[in-house]
Formats: C-alpha cells, sequence, structure tokens
C-alpha cells in the first residue's frame, strides 16, 4: 500500500508538471512596444549656473597659465578654455594660499611686489616652504582674467596669523583692516570719506577706491562689487568653533562697514559638532556657510594606496556621501535658534571639491583616470538636483 502511495503521488506530481507547461505554451506571447518618455517643456527646475566654479591661485606669477605677466593680459587660449567649459565663478587667491595671503603684495607696478614664501612659516607645524610666489598675479590679475572669461569673483579672506620664520620669532597677522581694506578696493566708491579702522595706518574707503582706478593698479575707476567673501580657509586647524566666532564676527562688522551689500560666509569643518557650534555661533551674521567635499580622499603619507576595485566602489558612492552631507547641514541650520528664521535665505557653498588622492605614486595614479573624471561628473549631478538649490556656488579643485 505504501509502494502504492508512493507511485501515485510522484506520477500526481509528474502529471501537474506536464499540465502547466503546456498551459504556459498555449499562452499567446504578449505583444512587445517601445517604451515611452514623455518630456513636458513647460515644467523646468533650472539649474544654478555659479555651481560651475573653479580655484584660481597666487602660486605663479602666470595664476595657473592664466595670466601673461610679460604681455600684462590673460592668455587667450585659456580663456576660450574657461568659456567653453562654461566656468561661471572663479575663487582666489586659492586654498592653502589665502591662509597666508596679504593683499597688497600682488597690487600694482610689478617692481613694487614683494616674493612670497608660503607654507614655511608655521601654520601648520611644517618646516619647509612648498611654494613661493612672486605675486604677479595678484587681485589686478585675477580682476583682468575674470572679466575676459566672462566669470564672477569670489574672494577667500587670510584671517590667520603665521610665523614669519622657520624659527618662529617674528609673528605675523592679517587684520580686519586688512580685509575692509581690500572691501573698499573692489567694492568701495571714491567719494566714500569713511574712515578704515583708526583712518591713519589704512586710511578711507575713497582713498582704496581711487587707488583702483589708477592705470598703474587695477585701472577699474568703478566698482566691481564683488559680493561672495569667506572669512578664512579650513582654519579647523587653528581656531576652535569659539575662537573662530569671534574673529568672524570682528572681521565681518569692519568689512560690512565699508560695503553693507556684501554676503560673507563661515567655515565649516567635516565634523558634527563643529557643524553645529559653529553655525549656532555664527548664525546671526552669516549669510552663508562653507564646505568641502573632496572623495575618495587619502591623505598625505597614506601609503596604503588603491586598488582599482576599491578606487571605483569609493567613486560610486559619491553621491551618497555629498548628498548627505548636504542634508545634514541643511537640517542644523533649519533647527538651530540663531538660522532657523531666515533659513531658506542662507545658502551653502561647496567652494573645494574634487577627487583627493595624493601622497604616493599609486594614490596619484588614481588621480589622473577616467574614475577622477566620472567623480566630477558624479558630484555635478548632486549640485543639479534640484531640492538641493540652496547650494549657492561650487567651485572645482583644480585636481584633475
Amino acid at each position: 500500500m505504501k509502494i502504492f502511495n508512493r507511485a501515485m503521488c510522484k506520477w500526481r506530481g509528474c502529471f501537474v508538471g506536464i499540465l502547466l507547461i503546456s498551459i504556459v505554451l498555449l499562452i499567446p506571447p504578449a505583444e512587445s512596444s517601445a517604451a515611452t518618455i514623455n518630456i513636458d517643456a513647460g515644467k523646468t527646475t533650472g539649474i544654478n549656473p555659479l555651481i560651475y566654479g573653479n580655484n584660481m591661485e597666487v602660486s605663479s606669477d602666470t595664476g595657473n597659465g592664466a595670466w601673461d605677466p610679460t604681455s600684462y593680459q590673460s592668455v587667450p587660449a585659456v580663456v576660450d578654455f574657461a568659456k567653453d567649459a562654461g566656468i561661471t565663478i572663479l575663487r582666489f587667491p586659492g586654498g592653502n594660499f589665502a591662509k597666508e595671503y596679504h593683499w597688497l603684495d600682488g597690487i600694482g607696478p610689478y617692481t613694487n611686489r614683494p616674493d612670497s614664501i608660503y607654507g614655511g612659516r608655521g601654520w601648520n607645524n611644517w618646516t619647509d616652504a612648498w611654494d613661493i610666489s612672486d605675486n604677479k598675479y595678484g587681485t589686478d590679475e585675477h580682476m583682468a582674467f575674470s572679466g575676459d572669461a566672462g566669470a564672477k569673483v569670489m574672494i577667500t579672506v587670510n584671517i590667520n596669523g603665521h610665523w614669519l620664520d622657520t624659527l618662529k620669532t617674528n609673528w605675523d597677522v592679517c587684520t580686519k583692516e586688512e580685509a575692509a581694506a581690500w572691501v573698499a578696493y573692489l567694492n568701495g566708491d571714491v567719494g566714500d570719506t569713511n574712515d578704515i579702522g583708526d583712518g591713519i595706518e589704512w586710511k578711507t574707503v575713497g582713498y582704496w577706491a581711487t587707488l583702483r582706478g589708477d592705470p598703474n593698479y587695477a585701472n577699474h575707476p568703478a566698482p566691481y562689487n564683488i559680493q561672495y567673501w569667506e572669512i578664512g580657509n579650513e582654519i579647523y586647524n587653528y581656531h576652535d568653533p569659539t575662537s573662530y566666532s569671534v574673529v568672524f564676527k570682528d572681521f565681518v562688522a569692519a568689512m560690512k562697514q565699508v560695503d553693507p551689500d556684501i554676503k560673507v560666509g563661515a567655515v565649516l569643518d567635516g565634523r558634527y559638532a563643529w557643524f553645529k557650534s559653529v553655525i549656532g555661533l555664527t548664525g546671526n551674521e552669516a549669510d552663508f556657510f562653507i564646505y568641502h567635499s573632496y572623495n575618495p580622499m587619502s591623505e598625505d603619507n597614506d601609503v596604503s594606496g588603491y586598488n582599482i576595485d576599491n578606487f571605483f566602489r569609493a567613486v560610486l558612492a559619491v553621491p551618497s556621501k555629498a548628498q548627505s552631507m548636504y542634508t545634514t547641514l541643511r537640517n542644523i541650520i533649519e533647527i538651530t535658534p540663531a538660522t532657523a528664521p531666515r533659513a531658506q535665505d542662507i545658502e551653502l557653498l561647496i567652494t573645494e571639491w574634487n577627487v583627493a588622492l595624493q601622497g604616493n605614486a599609486n594614490n596619484e595614479y588614481y588621480q589622473y583616470t577616467l574614475g577622477g573624471a566620472l567623480q566630477n561628473a558624479e558630484m555635478l549631478n548632486i549640485l543639479m538636483v534640484a531640492d538641493n538649490k540652496k547650494i549657492g556656488r561650487a567651485s572645482c579643485r583644480e585636481r584633475v
């Protein structure tokens, strides 16, 4: 009986299987149809043109090849390239260079401009200089090139003190008066008799505006009306949120006394505690906040390197990381008492972004590959997302 039952079960299973296959074969195939995509041309979200920015540095007399100091004019091929690439805003005087930059060293006749040594003066406890500039590409030249390229300008102000020698015997300070005079030089009116600081060393707003129109200087009588000013660059190596907020407020007050219409930004670190503290402490004064996005990143002296699989995994993770950072910062701005009432008017600026692989040959090999270009495309996709419209400006760091 058991043998019969087992046989019957086996036979029934086969029968059911054959029946199902027969039914499937009798079903006529569905007619194939082409996929259709409908585009509503009347519904647009728009893309902020100022996400297509780049950085310019004072590291050489040519401004990274954009300027010809012999003929004192922009290099035409670079101007054409900048226009073809669609670059809309140029940040000056660069990242780390801004930490030690004195803008007065880069205006007027070349014969009056001193050489500047960068990196050997202790701001990051370095003992060797990493660059020397003759300051032939300064404010005057940057404004000329940007004008030729049809790009707006963003200025990063030096708020740092640093050593003038490797023995650390002479300390140099960039003051709020120096920053205010820079605003006057670029934005001031010739007839403005208001003093800068005590009015002795730093004179009046009109003095700097008049100097701007001098043919030996910018030769530009009309104000440039530069709108966006960053207060420091990656200042978290030598400031905590409290000390930075004090400096930030002092500089902003002095600069807006010259031109109340400028927008000023506070620098954010990559740590949640720093975000929250700085936004809370500077929120009443800041018009925008700044952060940098380097992904994937391998620090100097990291000799582990990348293999190709890990590198492309890291590149493909860029969109989610960038979006997460943006969402986190927007949430903090919207719930912090100092910023919440005007949260919709406060922008986020990504003033440096790119792949950042350096420190050894293996890392740097992947820096300049198709993967790096893919990362750039992924970041631009994030910047163009409609829901991320509060990214007011973005500048690619010239690594790829």
